[in-house]
This record gives structure tokens, C-alpha cells and sequence, in this order.
């Protein structure tokens, strides 16, 4: 085999291990796009979030996560923290509803 060839078989197989973490880590991120947001979620009430954040999320009334990923400012981290809220609450108790 020539010389090239085997490196780059050597190379993609190095790196296999990371385009399968990558393929679900994408496929995850697709499932949580959809999870839903409850109507009347209090973003106020999610740590770590900038007040700014806040309201824009209030004034958005994001429906899912996907729409609230589409709000101006919003990061990757701020992402995750709203996941984990909501979803810390779909396993115990309805999230409480603010008028």
C-alpha cells in the first residue's frame, strides 16, 4: 500500500472515535431542539442568565428550545442552563405559570 494512502486510512481511523461523538452530540441537539418550552415558563427564574437574556426570552416567548436558540444573545451555556431547568421540572413537578 502506498505510502500516502496508509496515512490517511491511519488518520481517519485516529479520528473515527470523535466524528462518532460529534454524530450524537448533532442527533441529541436535534432532540432537544424540539423539546418544548411550557407556556408561562418564568425565565426569570433561571440562574445564570443575564437580566438582559431574561427579558428578551420573556418578550421571544420561545416555544421551544430552537426558537429560544434564535434569540438575539443567547449562547451555547445559556442553552444548557434552560434545558436543564426544563427538564429538571418535567421529571418533578409542572413548572409554574406566571401571567
Amino acid at each position: 500500500m502506498p505510502g500516502k494512502i496508509k496515512e490517511a486510512i491511519h488518520i481517519e481511523a485516529s479520528y473515527a472515535v470523535y466524528m462518532d461523538r460529534q454524530a450524537t452530540d448533532i442527533n441529541a441537539t436535534r432532540k432537544d431542539e424540539a423539546r418544548a418550552i411550557p407556556a408561562g415558563f418564568d425565565f426569570s427564574r433561571v440562574p445564570g442568565l443575564s437580566n438582559e437574556l431574561r427579558l428578551k426570552l420573556k418578550a421571544a416567548a420561545p416555544q421551544n428550545l430552537a426558537q429560544a436558540a434564535k434569540v438575539d444573545g443567547m449562547t451555547p451555556a445559556a442553552l444548557a442552563l434552560l434545558l436543564a431547568l426544563i427538564r429538571k421540572h418535567s421529571v418533578q413537578e409542572p413548572v409554574e405559570r406566571v401571567s
